[in-house]
């Protein structure tokens, strides 16, 4: 075989080496980091929430999680969304590495926002997020969407309990926000006064009870 030849036959070796890389590389299945997010978000009279949040990931995602968020103080960035200044409290985190969980607990303040004599208004997702109302009661209303954040797919699931005594559970799909009517006694401190002479008037007569008596 000619040196030619030889050249020829090399090249085209190499071409096929190098395309049949290339093909298996484009062919070769993604790493799946997904997350799947179940919360329940308990709201208070006062506009708080106390908050249980269930944080389940596929394998890869949980190794690169881990990488990330090497200690149980770093686990809290997860929970606080980015650009949004909320302040948490009572934070309590378990990380159950047997089934890829993350379990967590805490208080959010001023979650619900009143608007106005007895209108509350809650935000479910940020403006432009695609959301799903799954489910709903007279006491609750839940939530599904999917979202994409620091190169994870995260399936989101939001149950969201209006306080006792709420009524008129509504949500606005064009600003994400879920609504609900709370009426609230708003204490002026004449309560405090009209039970003060109350208690006046019964200590009154029950002295001339006691008069009369002896």
């Amino acid at each position: 075989m000619t040196l030619k030849k030889k050249s020829l036959v090399l090249l085209s070796i190499s071409l096929i080496l190098l395309f049949s890389s290339v093909f298996a590389l484009e062919t070769e299945s993604p790493v799946s980091l997904e997350m799947n997010e179940k919360s329940t978000i308990n709201i208070l009279a006062n506009g708080d929430a106390r908050v249980n949040e269930q944080v389940s990931f596929t394998t890869s995602a949980f190794n690169l999680f881990k990488q990330q968020y090497p200690n149980l103080n770093t686990y809290a960035r997860i929970f606080k969304p980015e650009n949004q200044p909320i302040q948490i409290e009572d934070l309590d985190v378990d990380v159950d590495e047997f089934n890829n969980e993350i379990i967590a607990s805490y208080t959010v303040k001023g979650v619900a926002v009143n608007n106005g004599d007895s209108l509350w208004g809650v935000s479910v997702a940020p403006v432009g997020q695609k959301v799903t109302l799954s489910a709903e009661t007279t006491e609750s209303l839940v939530f599904t969407y999917t979202d994409f954040a620091a190169g994870y797919n995260k399936i989101i699931t939001t149950t969201i309990n209006a306080p006792i005594g709420a009524y008129n559970l509504a949500f606005n799909k064009e600003s994400n926000v879920m609504s609900y009517q709370l009426d609230y006694f708003e204490d002026t401190g004449f309560g405090n006064f009209y039970f003060l002479i109350f208690g006046f008037l019964l200590l009154v007569a029950a002295v001339v009870n006691f008069k009369l008596k002896y």
